[in-house]
């Protein structure tokens, strides 16, 4: 819903621009994490590592992190312009935000709490909601500032809930030296593969973001880049259930391998079979689906969303095996996968997009993600006996 709005408020070309450097951010909170909150969840799940240690050291990395992090802008400063001229505090924001946030859905999630996170996060959106709603009303005038501000500040807001809710349920101990150099040693053995995992499967999923604005303006509008960010937006959406799903796969699948095989098989099934549904009556719906729903600048939407909705369905199926995977310390499939992906998806890019534009992207994307089901598909039938 945000992304909607978002859109409808900024526009293709504004809004292209604006989530843009929400992913290069979103990057940036990749690597200040290094994905420590999968060893958090992962060793939590196992009982090998007290959620009050783990607590203690989430919100010590996450506020460190950000602050250090948010100086890469002026390192780069071109890949954050859609933030406009107020870039500095609300990018800190929106590290410290989303750090927070994954560091303790983790820590919830290996207490087998897997509702509260969400509920927490989508609330969250609420202040943008109220804003952007505001101006489609005609009773706010529309300041991309105040759009940025309003962002960053929701994520922000949903990673203190999240600390407060869980500090509030368990009494967590004194932050000592010892016992972060102690945590981060046991966290950081299972995390830095992880790490690879994660940047690697961001790399699939955001690549074509870099490599299409490398093609702008001149093969690729700004109008255009917008119109295929709402399109990958879009695929984030159909991966929210089979992500659900996965947090809940991954520590039971941690703590007792064995018993997630069938029900893993059984989702992958549900999974498929929805997800086709879902792509099929969005195709029949047409274009005017689109224009709809994001405006009228928002009319390239329809021929991307189709060319890239055989992935779509193949993405959300390998988010559950990957999971499983995860679960089984079995991460290395998962990196091997990605890159596979990364590297079929950057090639067929360079190769479609100068003749095709966005549509070439959607293809690639399309070719990436159905390979690397292909590949989970074998080692899944094989480890869980079918092959």
């Amino acid at each position: 819903m945000v992304n909607v709005l978002v859109a409808r408020v900024a526009g293709a070309a504004d809004s292209g621009s604006f989530f843009y450097t929400v992913n290069n951010l979103a990057f940036l909170v990749l690597v200040s994490s290094f994905s420590l909150e999968a060893g958090i969840n992962y060793h939590a799940s196992r009982k090998e590592l007290t959620v009050t240690d783990a607590a203690a050291f989430s919100i010590s990395w996450s506020i460190a992190s950000a602050l250090i992090f948010s100086f890469s802008i002026f390192i780069a400063p071109s890949f954050f312009t859609g933030f406009g001229e107020s870039v500095f505090l609300p990018s800190l924001l929106f590290l410290a935000g989303n750090l927070l946030i994954g560091f303790f859905s983790a820590l919830f999630y290996s207490q087998k709490n897997f509702g509260l996170p969400q509920v927490v996060t989508a609330f969250s959106n609420v202040l943008v909601i109220i804003y952007c709603t505001l101006i489609l009303t005609g009773n706010l005038k529309a300041d991309n500032n105040i759009l940025v501000w309003t962002y960053t500040c929701s994520c922000l807001l949903a990673g203190l809930v999240l600390a407060f809710l869980f500090y509030n349920q368990q009494q967590v101990s004194r932050l000592s030296f010892d016992t972060l150099k102690k945590s981060y040693k046991l966290i950081a053995k299972y995390s830095w593969m992880a790490f690879i995992a994660n940047a690697a499967a961001f790399l699939m999923y955001r690549v074509d973001y870099w490599i299409l604005s490398w093609y702008s303006p001149e093969s690729v509008s700004t109008a255009s880049l917008g119109n295929y960010i709402q399109v990958a937006k879009l695929v984030q959406l159909f991966l929210f259930v089979p992500t659900v799903f996965a947090t809940v796969i991954f520590p039971v699948t941690a703590a007792d391998p064995l018993a997630s095989k069938q029900p893993v098989g059984k989702l992958i099934y549900r999974v498929t079979v929805v997800n086709i549904l879902i792509v099929a009556v969005m195709l029949i719906a047409g274009s005017n689906l689109f224009t709809f729903l994001f405006g009228s600048d928002f009319d390239e939407m329809y021929s991307c969303f189709a060319l890239m909705a055989p992935g779509i369905v193949a993405i959300a199926c390998v988010r559950v095996m990957a999971s499983y995977f995860a679960g089984l310390n079995q991460v290395r499939l998962n990196i091997a996968g990605s890159m596979m992906a990364f590297v079929l998806i950057a090639l067929l890019n360079f190769l479609l997009i100068p003749k095709y534009g966005i549509n070439g992207a959607a293809i690639a994307d399309s070719i990436g993600y159905l390979a690397y089901l292909l590949f989970h598909l074998y080692h899944f039938n094989k480890n869980t006996g079918r092959a």
